[in-house]
């Protein structure tokens, strides 16, 4: 070791720093703690902002909730629809089993659908929704919380001097109410129908009017029949391809009614024979049909029954 080094012989490890000056140590804690009270403020005044920014939106969302809701609802869904083959529909909360060869035309206001109706169509309509089915010179069926079975029928048979407008035009509306009730109008009455119950509104004159219609057994009705073929047959197109597809029998059902003179007023399927043609044959022999009145306690009513037809080859 040099003998140059002044600090040969001084053990090093006993130094002690001096003290730093007590002004500069409060200088120090003094500027540590504002920074520190400055980043919790502006953490304060952030969550501040925050919580008055979504208290707003709440705020905003609440109102604007409040209106859409009280807001008038003038909103009017229209529409139409026509089916060749029968067709499951739903129109706002009601729903309409169509039969084949029905349309139906509807607006939808609010709470309230109004259709105008061609052919058969089954309704369902919940509680809460009205229904109304119109027919023009004819009359009216309203429904609520209901299921009913409305036939709007036309002229089906060709006639000397009737024009496409008026064979197109509805001229009966059949009602079977199958829950709740429906109340149909004419021009000059009103009908309310229960369960189980049918009404048929027909033109009559200028006016229409809403009569109860009696649902007969085809055995009470069949020895009344004075016109029309009563085996009605497939045409030969028809049987060649039931032969093809291996099909040798054929079971259908249809809806007759007859007005209080005996001319049929109107025929509908009930259960497809599964042959289209074919059903397009009995519907129109059977529209060819003719009966005596038939009468009930003295007096000539408008009555339907239910006709089976079995087809075997």
């Amino acid at each position: 070791m040099s003998d140059d080094n002044p600090l040969a012989g001084i053990d090093l490890g006993l130094a002690v720093a001096p003290p730093a000056p007590e002004r500069f140590t409060r200088g120090v804690m003094t500027r540590f703690e504002a920074v520190e009270a400055a980043v919790a403020s502006a953490r304060h005044r952030r969550r501040r902002q925050l919580t008055w920014v979504a208290s707003t939106v709440a705020a905003v969302a609440t109102i604007v909730i409040a209106l859409v809701a009280l807001w008038p609802r003038t909103t009017v869904t229209v529409g139409s629809y026509a089916t060749d083959t029968p067709h499951h529909l739903v129109i706002g909360d009601v729903t309409a089993e169509m039969g084949s060869g029905a349309a139906v035309s509807w607006r939808i206001d609010r709470d309230r659908v109004v259709v105008d109706q061609h052919g058969e169509v089954t309704w369902t309509v919940p509680a809460g929704t009205k229904l109304r089915v119109e027919a023009a010179g004819v009359g009216s069926v309203d429904a609520e919380n209901a299921t009913l079975h409305v036939e709007a029928r036309m002229n089906l048979m060709d006639k000397k001097g009737v024009t496409v407008a008026s064979a197109l035009a509805v001229t009966a509306i059949a009602v079977t109410v199958m829950h709740g009730n429906a109340t149909v109008h004419g021009t000059r009455n009103d009908t309310t129908v229960t369960p189980g119950n049918a009404t048929t509104i027909a033109t009559t004159g200028v006016t229409t009017d809403a009569t109860l219609v009696k649902n007969v057994p085809p055995v009470q009705l069949e020895p009344l029949r004075i016109a029309g073929e009563k085996s009605i047959m497939p045409d030969d197109q028809t049987k060649t391809e039931l032969q093809a597809a291996g099909t040798h029998r054929l079971v259908g059902a249809f809806k007759l009614c007859i007005d209080r003179a005996g001319g049929v007023s109107s025929v509908s399927v009930l259960k497809p024979t599964g042959a289209p043609r074919y059903d397009e044959t009995i519907l129109a022999k059977m529209g060819e049909w003719r009966y005596k009145p038939f009468m009930d306690a003295g007096a000539a009513v408008p009555v339907c029954t239910a006709v089976t037809f079995i087809y075997e080859q």
